[in-house]
């Protein structure tokens, strides 16, 4: 590459993540059946394998059985445990051993870490047969940081046992080679140091980032390793640190390797998949005639247009655990500038029956938020005693847009709407993944939701588009660690695409009332507000909170998301139903929010009034969904307060978990009136039996061509007149308010106004 702007050193990353799926540690939901017709698609069902209920607790509701597992404690103290030493046998100057062993059969999985004084790895494991999964690394200087891997099977533990793991053993090269779609093998740039210790190009490659993900599966259990290279290398251009080393394996285990390449220049995304027949095969090259293209376009945000820390990325994503690779380094994926982003996504990833199943993901990051963060530290004395200090330190989040999860389906591009699962790969919470099966595959048509899921040629909006429908996640629950009810409270923003809008959060405003009295008006101060009421010990009382997110930009005007929240936390029911998901399509199938005529139009959304559980002992949480809320739906034209009822209906066989609950549709056909340019606001207020609520208004909506006037006021002029005013907690008010407000205008701008 002969940008001399992207000229780095070699920055290798390799991590290693370990999922398992076994019976003693996964949460299981069996949705109940509804209805006659349970049984269609849309529902989350599993086939029902024996469990030993002795190891689970049971929750029930009309709609679902949540198996909760016990401790696996309890278990290992009625068991007899073994000592077992595992021995590294490896050449010094070659190789070191990684940081852990795994030990497992199909039911469980012990890990056993090395001891850093000893440098051994020692463990205790129940007598039984076992496969051990293990790591070296290479220290010799051109294969710095290569990882290679060892699997040891069927070995017989029936005491106090001392395993050899030997690096000799590691004999099979598997070459993985990919190719753009002109047949070209991708190469990083050869790069050298000059006099002046700076990195300079010796020869010119064709992409700059590489990320590998070696994927085992066997033994009921599966092992994630990843391997990234961003920028240039010194020796080895096509990067054969990318390259599977490991030990023969039998045909128990099957192997799933994805490789995504990426040109940052030219916003370009290749993601192959390869799954070699064996270890043995020597080298893996895909077909470029076997990709599918696709353009991805994505509008930054009103947020975004003023920050320089724009990026994007692709990673691929696995059927039984999200991962996410790589992250926004050094402005490595810079796109400044830029207020539309046109990806070029090339998949190589056809959708099977096995278990290894990739999908690509990519993100967009539009600004960069710094946190200051301060709390209380310890500063320990010889005589015993410690003061208290506080310590303040900055951190940085990186607020973004993830897309849905792609995958060539059924020869086509498709996309599937996963709800907040991807919370669990971001570092976030988590509140509406309760899933888990034993001893079977996980699958993806299992966890989306087949409504709002779609092909490419079904998706006519780009990502950050549109208004986002709001999702307010409630987790309060007694925390014995802190000694009191945690108020667990955040927010989550969905586009009609399904894309989770991370970085609304930073342009959020909000008004949180305890007992009609504010509290809080910070968002990223509402964990600091909950641990203050522990501490406090403030009783239960009534909740009412406001946010207002106007960080979309539609046909030049703001578009506004306020969604107002009211539970009482007095009551056994003290959660307030929300929305989850909000998509509008054309009677054609086509997901869009813009249609010639009203009775094109189609409007359809998930909600529940979700039920959190909470485990002090194994630190989880999850919902379940109880009855449906009482739904009511009204619409206005564009910024007017002329609301009219809009009828939906419930469709109980769409009720999905996990992340969606309850499912409605409806009909635009009963639109009328006339609104500017043909944008119509929503308003959708949620009611449960014990007068919790949730209302939101989604301004703009959607678009009528054939209800549209022309102002003729052009954007932004002197003759644009105000339509209403909102203040900073989303209240509709007159002239008169004081302090900040929101006014917007009939042009489609808004401002901002301070009295």
């Amino acid at each position: 590459m002969k940008d001399q702007q992207r000229i780095r050193c070699m920055m290798m990353t390799l991590v290693m993540m370990v999922a398992s799926i076994f019976a003693s540690s996964q949460v299981i939901i069996r949705n109940n059946p509804v209805g006659s017709d349970a049984n269609k698609a849309g529902k989350l069902m599993f086939s029902q394998p024996t469990l030993d209920m002795t190891q689970y607790d049971v929750f029930q509701n009309p709609y679902s059985t949540v198996y909760m597992p016990k401790q696996s404690k309890q278990a290992e103290e009625n068991q007899q445990m073994v000592n077992v030493t595992c021995q590294f046998v490896y050449d010094e100057n070659v190789y070191r051993p990684g940081f852990g062993v795994y030990i497992y059969d199909e039911n469980n999985r012990y890990s056993i870490d090395m001891d850093w004084q000893t440098g051994q790895f020692i463990g205790s494991v129940p007598p039984g047969t076992y496969d051990i999964f293990s790591t070296f690394f290479s220290i010799e200087p051109e294969k710095t940081g290569l990882e290679l891997f060892h699997i040891k099977e069927q070995v017989e533990i029936t005491g106090d046992t001392v395993i050899e793991i030997r690096a000799d053993e590691i004999t099979n090269k598997v070459e993985c080679v990919a190719r753009n779609e002109n047949g070209e093998r991708f190469e990083h740039d050869l790069v050298y140091l000059d006099e002046n210790n700076q990195w300079v190009v010796a020869e010119d490659g064709n992409i700059d980032v590489t990320i590998i993900s070696f994927n085992f599966f066997g033994n009921g259990q599966k092992f994630l390793c990843d391997c990234n290279i961003f920028g240039g290398l010194q020796d080895d251009k096509t990067g054969s640190y990318c390259d599977l080393f490991i030990n023969d394996v039998s045909e128990r285990y099957s192997i799933v390797i994805a490789k995504t390449n990426i040109d940052l220049t030219n916003h370009t995304f290749y993601v192959n998949k390869f799954y070699p027949e064996s270890v043995h095969v020597g080298k893996i090259d895909n077909n470029p005639a076997d990709y599918i293209h696709s353009t991805e376009g994505y509008k930054v945000s009103i947020l975004g247009k003023n920050t320089d820390t724009r990026g994007i990325n692709v990673y691929p994503e696995y059927t039984y655990k999200s991962h996410h690779n790589g992250e926004m380094t050094d402005g490595a994926y810079a796109c400044e500038g830029e207020d539309q982003i046109d990806l070029d996504v090339y998949l190589n990833n056809p959708y099977g029956e096995d278990e290894g199943n990739v999908l690509a993901r990519f993100w967009y990051v539009d600004n960069l938020h710094m946190l200051i963060n301060t709390y209380n530290s310890y500063v320990f004395h010889e005589d015993g005693t410690f003061d208290i200090v506080e310590v303040t330190d900055t951190s940085y989040q990186i607020p973004m847009i993830v897309a849905q999860p792609m995958v060539i389906k059924d020869g086509e591009i498709y996309y599937y709407c996963k709800g907040q699962i991807e919370h669990a790969l971001l570092g976030s919470r988590q509140p509406f993944q309760p899933f888990g099966v034993v001893n079977e595959k996980r699958d993806y048509n299992a966890i989306a939701h087949p409504a709002f899921s779609f092909y490419k040629r079904q998706k006519g909006l780009d990502w950050g588009t549109t208004v986002p429908v709001g999702s307010f996640c409630d987790e309060t629950h007694y925390d014995q660690w802190r000694g009191g009810n945690y108020l667990g409270l955040s927010c989550d923003y969905y586009g009609q695409l399904g894309e989770l809008r991370m970085n609304d959060l930073d342009a959020l405003t909000m008004s949180l009332k305890y007992n009609g009295e504010e509290v809080c008006n910070d968002y990223f101060k509402l964990d600091s507000l909950a641990q203050a009421m522990i501490e406090q010990q403030v009783p239960a009382g009534v909740i009412d909170a406001t946010f207002v997110n106007a960080n979309v930009e539609i046909d030049d005007m703001t578009g506004c998301n306020t969604m107002e929240v009211h539970f009482d936390q007095t009551q056994e029911d003290a959660i307030a139903p929300t929305m989850r998901m909000l998509q509008l399509r054309s009677t054609e199938d086509m997901v869009t929010n813009r249609f010639a005529q009203a009775d094109e139009g189609l409007l359809q959304f998930a909600c529940g009034d979700f039920d959190y559980h909470y485990n002090n002992e194994r630190y989880f949480g999850w919902f379940d969904c109880d009855e449906a809320p009482t739904v009511e739906v009204s619409y206005a034209p564009y910024g007017e307060d002329n609301w009219n009822e809009l009828e939906v209906e419930e469709i109980p066989e769409l009720f999905f978990l996990p992340g969606f609950g309850n499912f409605f549709r409806g009909s635009l056909s009963s639109v009328t009136g006339e609104a500017l340019n043909g944008w119509f606001d929503l308003k959708i207020r949620l009611t449960d039996a014990a007068g919790n609520w949730q209302e939101q208004v989604i301004s703009p909506a959607f678009r009528i061509d054939d209800l549209a006037y022309s102002n003729v006021a052009t954007i932004g002029s002197d003759n644009a007149h105000e339509v209403a005013r909102y203040s900073l907690d989303g209240k509709r008010v007159d002239m008169n308010h004081r302090g900040v407000t929101i006014v917007k205008m009939s042009d489609g701008t808004a401002r901002k106004v301070i009295q």
